[in-house]
């Protein structure tokens, strides 16, 4: 859809230079989805404790 759209806005040159921006942001985007599982299931786990529950 970017290739796409930087077609039509006569930027189609620079669809050669998405690789630079879009990997590490993918890498990026993964990284904080693992950290926000991690501290769920961080939270998740501390919080069902018998211990915690009233």
């Amino acid at each position: 859809m970017l290739v796409v759209l930087l077609g039509t806005l006569g930027l189609a040159a620079l669809t050669g230079y998405l690789d630079y921006v879009l990997l590490p942001a993918l890498v990026l985007f993964i990284g904080l989805t693992c950290y926000a599982v991690w501290r769920k299931k961080k939270h998740d786990a501390c919080c069902d404790s018998p211990s915690t529950k009233e």
